[in-house]
């Protein structure tokens, strides 16, 4: 079902806990005792810039979301705009000692963290943010409930779907959708890593064993 603005506390708390681990997030976020009012602050101020700009989808109990855009309805300096907005209410609540450690922690990231690394795109695309599932029923099939719809308007479509990821268990599950890695960017001496991935449109909507026409399985 489409995200509600009364959804916005429970789908928060379920983002936070799910990238909390991110290594993104562990190594931007290191050495800050306050991170998780950080992330949450940072979690519902997205899902409030997305809200009515973007897709956001959740299952009815809330256990799962998905967030994203596509290219025609928010380009690229509307997607810069949500970003600023994000951090502007980031401002708003972090200290100035906090600031001055994620601002060091981001020099060592560097250009491998490189969320606009699509920015040369032309073509129509969509773009898939955010995926959560609570851990506790992670291998239920609630990915798979959320992602399939979406998969399927893209195919319908003909358009391409982007992600980003720093984690490196999360690679298998999207080629397992369909998902290929078109760029990595690597930093050796911390040993991050972004891998940027792109699904392109299918004409066999039951590939990669989805049927995609009850939306689940």
């Amino acid at each position: 079902r489409l995200f509600k603005h009364e959804d916005i506390e429970a789908i928060s708390e379920l983002i936070v806990e799910g990238f909390c681990e991110d290594p993104r997030n562990e190594y931007q976020l290191r050495n800050i005792e306050r991170k998780y009012i950080l992330l949450k602050t940072t979690a519902e101020s997205q899902l409030r810039g997305f809200l009515n700009k973007g897709d956001m989808y959740t299952v009815d109990n809330c256990n799962g979301i998905v967030i994203g855009y596509n290219s025609r309805k928010i380009d690229f300096d509307g997607f810069i705009k949500i970003l600023t907005a994000i951090s502007n209410e980031l401002m708003k609540v972090i200290t100035e000692e906090e600031l001055q450690i994620i601002i060091s922690n981001s020099k060592m990231l560097g250009e491998v963290d490189n969320p606009l690394w699509f920015k040369e795109i032309d073509e129509e695309y969509y773009h898939l943010m955010v995926i959560a599932v609570d851990k506790q029923i992670r291998g239920g099939g609630v990915f798979r409930e959320l992602i399939s719809p979406l998969l399927k308007e893209c195919d319908i479509k003909k358009i391409p779907i982007l992600l980003e990821t720093h984690n490196k268990s999360n690679v298998d599950i999207y080629k397992h959708f369909g998902f290929d890695i078109v760029k990595e960017f690597t930093n050796e001496q911390i040993e991050f890593r972004q891998y940027c991935m792109i699904r392109e449109p299918q004409s066999n909507f039951e590939s990669h064993g989805l049927t995609f026409s009850c939306g689940k399985y």
